[in-house]
């Protein structure tokens, strides 16, 4: 019961909203002193000072207090003393939970993880008229980690199959391995990044991976020979967006739209959810967006740039913004890639004055 309460307890807090005569304060009164799943419950509780409202709050039950002093205090003093007692304890007894289902249930096989797998796929225009196209594959399994490997990432243009100029493909701009993993698995990373012209742009990729590095060993990873699509008809334009630290909003998000075509966009839009790490609340608004005015407009004709301010409380810390953006064309709806925050060609997050106010 210590174990489960204290492994429960490392995480979270109380609501007001919820037991105002625990947590006579507004939003979450935490049981610790930290946001990670750590022993800090128990260094808090046996090194002091604690915070944990069930500990040393007004109301009179003080439930974790009762728990946490049942076998005074020995099982509490060991994961003080040791993080790695108080993680193998809550892995041990989150894991029994878990694992328990009832009699007569057979289960399935395990799930085998995929061994080669793109992630962060995000097309972008820049503000001088470029399209650039990221994306990381991850290679995944028991002993994957080669420094010998090359792995290498093909397109084709958007009106065809191939590569028009004959020089799509590119080599990763990192690398990166990981060979702590559980399980005994390892993890090794190649993230590309590569530009093409508004013109030529991309509809699909592909990759190439080559063991040995000398091209006696080389298999093509391509989605089961679909390849993997390129949707061009809206893009992110991280230049342009951005949070937003006064005012009734609290981020600008820019998408750029295609517009060389026969058929035309309707209902570009944003779908944000505004978080609040401190409430444990979230907001989800759909915007609509509008072509921009300057600067924030399109330098080249194949594409319009729309924008969407998002209503947000700019007097709030710890807030954090996750979106995507769709626009309608011919009454098919076209989505971007779900993101965190803005500024940043990647996923990053807004953080709104997240140390205090």
């Amino acid at each position: 019961m210590i174990g489960l309460v204290a492994c429960g307890h490392t995480l979270g807090g109380v609501t007001a909203v919820d037991f105002p005569t625990i947590n006579t304060g507004s939003g979450i009164a935490p049981f610790d002193d930290t946001r990670l799943f750590d022993n800090h419950i128990a260094t808090n509780y046996i090194q002091g000072p604690t915070i944990d409202p069930l500990v040393k709050g007004p109301a009179l039950t003080d439930s974790d207090g009762r728990i946490f002093g049942s076998d005074g205090n020995t099982t509490m003093k060991s994961f003080s003393s040791s993080a790695a007692t108080f993680a193998s304890t809550c892995a041990t007894l989150i894991g029994r939970m878990i694992d328990t289902v009832p009699s007569g249930v057979t289960l399935r096989d395990p799930v085998v993880p995929i061994s080669f797998k793109p992630r962060d796929y995000l097309l972008s225009v820049t503000p001088a008229g470029i399209l650039n196209l990221q994306v990381t594959a991850d290679i995944f399994g028991p002993s994957v980690i080669n420094n010998d490997r090359v792995v290498t990432l093909h397109w084709a243009d958007r009106q065809s199959t191939t590569c028009a100029s004959g020089a799509c493909s590119a080599s990763p701009v990192s690398t990166t391995s990981k060979t702590t993993l559980r399980n005994g698995n390892t993890l090794q990373s190649y993230t590309f990044s590569v530009n093409a012209s508004a013109t030529a742009s991309f509809s699909s990729f592909w990759f190439t991976v080559d063991e040995v590095g000398n091209g006696a060993n080389v298999t093509t990873q391509n989605n089961g020979g679909g390849n993997y699509p390129v949707d061009d008809l809206i893009a992110n334009v991280p230049a342009y967006s951005c949070g937003i630290l006064s005012g009734t909003d609290i981020a600008r998000i820019t998408t750029a739209v295609r517009t060389d075509g026969a058929t035309q966009a309707s209902d570009v839009s944003v779908e944000a959810m505004l978080q609040n790490r401190v409430s444990m609340t979230a907001d989800l608004t759909t915007v609509s967006a509008s072509p921009g005015t300057a600067p924030f407009v399109s330098p080249i004709p194949q594409y319009t740039f729309y924008t969407a301010l998002i209503p947000g409380d700019t007097n709030l810390f710890c807030q954090y913004l996750n979106y995507e953006f769709s626009a309608t064309f011919a009454g098919i709806t076209h989505t971007g890639p779900l993101l965190e925050g803005a500024c940043s060609i990647r996923a990053i997050k807004i953080q709104v004055a997240c140390s205090a106010t």
